[in-house]
């Protein structure tokens, strides 16, 4: 494979809660290598591929995780990710017992849960990993029970769910001999191969003397699966150490040690898989570096160089390479000039059209000439926070002025405020003018929650939250400011109003369901509302993402019924609570996307991804991609813990812009932010391109010839 890509798939040591938990710990991480040597972590540092929930018949999920995953390549050109589902917390799973989880992906980017592999076993899988067969057009599963006892299980169609009816136990493996490190024995395991200190395992290349997968320990010469330290020659996976030692799976040589897999003897070595203690974190595998914190590294696939630079563009931030302007430009006004932009390129190699400030005082326009310009390239600041003690910030333009509104903390979420100004910058410092409180309406205790303006037909609207008698009772209002109406004068908007069902009745029966951060989409003409709705009585469901057709003419009403699109069923999501909330659509040329804010309102809170295609049928659940992993969390941006709930809204040069809320600090209050929205090489958006990274400071100052003409 020419110009191959390696790609080290691993999990993590789980953190403090509040920064890593189990729940996402225990998920796929991936890193990147140009040389198989070298590997950096993607996505930064955090997983991208986590287990589905499994739901309840009373509509109760049970949050999954997973650990000990293993890619490998399959026969129909898809990749594969084996792997053991557990509970949460990574405890063992009764819903999985006998079975491992499977899935399959194109770019190692969008997943699909294919579900549960029965391999007909009533232990607990405790580790796997699995290779194709060619010759025998065969997949071959690899597994170990609680007892440390491996199993070969074979099929010949991963997607039937069904592993062959016999599982084959490795023989020749002594576990209590192992334990001790004996040396010298004839270890058959798993069908595979050790020959003097050496590992091939599933075709991959293991320098220095040993390998251990999921979590394994190798002493001497020695390779120890199931709870065990790698010492001297070892690959450690799923939360062991790696000592001067070298793993690489799936297709890589072997130098000074082999484990050969599927059916070869294993000579002056043992086996025994998983789960010593990370002792490393500059972790060695085959020579290879990997300075990843917390790493429990798994195996490593060579893959085309396409996809691997793909996964690499798609999973790091990019940043600001160079700054491009025309050689030569030829205007006849100052306007005209000035609608030259420059255009910045990123190192995924993505453009950014930027405003140039050109001075232009030795230029003149009445007469034609040539002249060497310079110019500045123009670019907004916005220090975070920009407003502490707000959440939830929604920014829209109206008459041609600009409005920031958001979910007040400093008071116990009683009063709504604006903003005016002139430009978005101009809204960090604006003053701040009450709109509504909880004491001017009797239906209005408090609770305001996540104000957003939306234009419907020609008219501004701001849906919200509010309780009339605590949180079990906090329902989606709207309010309408009249026709003339100046948004920041509150006698000009309506009193809030409850959003209502299409027979007329409330959207939630109070009390037993609440429903808040309710969105607009316009899609074709038609306009549709998305909120976050969340049962309580009989059973605490957690809080779902709906969608329904709402009126074009009144915009309280809902002309269909609502349909489920997003339950919190990642870990990602269900961290500390099972919320899906804050949805906001982002329309381009290329698709319908949706963010939304997941897991509990702390440090844990993050941002997820929807998407669906033009033309599609929005009512239709099916139309809905969701994205396996977040699109902004603490890990995202340094010092902004529990990035979530985010509007867009375009200014006067075209640049989409983001206002989101985060904590400076983990446990800092909820404040707003402003960051420019990036496109990736596939049109999707970036959340977390920072100043810095969006305009290299040295590449501000450009020049170019200017031709004046007649």
């Amino acid at each position: 494979m020419e110009n191959a890509k390696y790609i080290l798939c691993y999990t993590r040591e789980p953190q403090d809660d509040m920064i890593y938990s189990n729940r996402l710990a225990f998920s796929m991480h991936l890193a990147y290598s140009e040389d198989g040597k070298d590997f950096s972590a993607l996505n930064h540092n955090s997983g991208v591929l986590f287990a589905r929930a499994t739901e309840n018949e009373d509509k109760t999920l049970n949050a999954k995780s997973l650990k000990c995953p293993f890619i490998f390549s399959m026969e129909d050109g898809l990749y594969g990710v084996v792997a053991v589902r557990t509970d949460a917390e990574g405890e063992n799973d009764i819903e999985s017992k006998g079975k491992i989880l499977f899935f399959t992906t194109a770019d190692f980017l969008q997943y699909d849960e294919i579900g549960l592999i029965d391999l007909h076993t009533d232990n607990y899988v405790q580790d796997v990993a699995c290779v194709y067969d060619p010759a025998a057009k065969k997949y071959l599963v690899y597994w170990r029970d609680e007892q440390q006892r491996w199993y070969r299980n074979e099929t010949a169609d991963m997607f039937s769910l069904e592993g062959s009816e016999t599982n084959i136990h490795c023989e020749g493996i002594d576990i209590q001999s192992v334990g001790a490190g004996s040396q010298g024995a004839a270890v058959q395991s798993a069908g595979n191969a050790i020959q003097g200190a050496a590992v091939q395992s599933a075709g991959n290349a293991i320098q220095g003397a040993a390998v251990q997968s999921a979590g394994n320990a190798i002493q001497g010469a020695a390779v120890q699966s199931t709870g065990n330290a790698i010492q001297g020659a070892a690959v450690q996976s799923t939360g062991n150490a790696i000592r001067d030692a070298a793993v690489q799976n799936t297709g890589n040589a072997i130098w000074d040690a082999a484990v050969q897999s599927a059916g070869n003897a294993i000579q002056d070595a043992a086996v025994q898989v998983t789960g010593a203690e990370v002792q490393d974190a500059q972790t060695a595998i085959n020579g290879i570096r990997a300075d990843i914190e917390g790493i429990i590294p798994r195996n490593i696939l060579k893959v085309p160089a396409h996809i691997g630079t793909r996964l690499k563009h798609k999973l790091t931030t990019p940043v600001n390479i160079r700054v491009e302007v025309p050689d030569e430009i030829v205007a006849s006004s100052r306007d005209e000039l000035d609608r030259v932009k420059a255009r910045a390129i990123y190192s995924d190699g993505t453009v950014s059209e930027k405003v140039v400030d050109w001075h232009t005082g030795g230029v003149n326009w009445n007469r034609p000439g040539s002249y060497q310009i310079r110019g500045t390239v123009c670019q907004d600041h916005f220090e975070f926070p920009i407003a502490v003690n707000r959440a939830d910030p929604c920014i829209t333009k109206w008459n041609g002025r600009y409005y920031f509104i958001a979910t007040n903390d400093a008071d116990g979420n009683h009063t709504l405020y604006i903003r005016e100004a002139d430009s978005i910058p101009g809204l960090v410092d604006a003053e701040e003018i009450l709109l509504l409180d909880s004491d001017t309406y009797p239906h209005v205790k408090g609770l305001l929650w996540a104000p957003e303006f939306h234009v419907i037909e020609g008219d501004l609207y701001i849906f919200h939250g509010a309780c009339s008698d605590g949180f079990y009772y906090e329902e989606s209002h709207l309010m309408k400011l009249r026709k003339g109406g100046n948004p920041a004068n509150r006698e000009d908007w309506s009193a809030p109003q409850r959003i209502l069902r299409k027979d007329g009745s409330y959207l939630c029966e109070a009390g037993k369901e609440i429903s808040l951060d309710m969105t607009v989409i316009r899609q074709n003409n038609v306009y549709y509302a998305v909120w976050s709705q969340r049962q309580f009585i009989p059973v605490d469901t957690g809080a779902w993402l709906y969608i329904a057709r709402l009126n074009r003419d009144e915009p309280w009403k809902l002309e269909t019924d609502p349909v489920v699109i997003s339950k919190p069923d990642y870990g990602w999501a269900n961290n500390h609570v099972f919320v899906d909330e804050g949805p906001y659509a982002l329309i381009t040329d290329k698709k319908i996307f949706l963010t939304f804010a997941s897991a509990l309102v702390d440090a844990t809170y993050v941002i997820g991804l929807l998407t669906a295609e033009h033309g599609s049928d929005l009512l239709d659940p099916k139309s809905w991609t969701k994205q396996n992993y977040p699109l902004l969390t603490s890990r995202s941006v340094p010092g902004e813990y529990g990035p979530g709930h985010n509007s867009y809204v375009v200014d006067d040069n075209g640049i989409i812009w983001s206002a989101y809320h985060a904590r400076p600090g983990v446990d800092g209050p909820r404040s707003s932010g402003i960051r420019r929205v990036h496109f990736d090489i596939d049109g999707y958006p970036v959340l977390d391109l920072t100043e810095d990274k969006d305009l290299d400071p040295r590449f501000r100052r450009v020049s170019t010839r200017l031709v004046v003409k007649g």
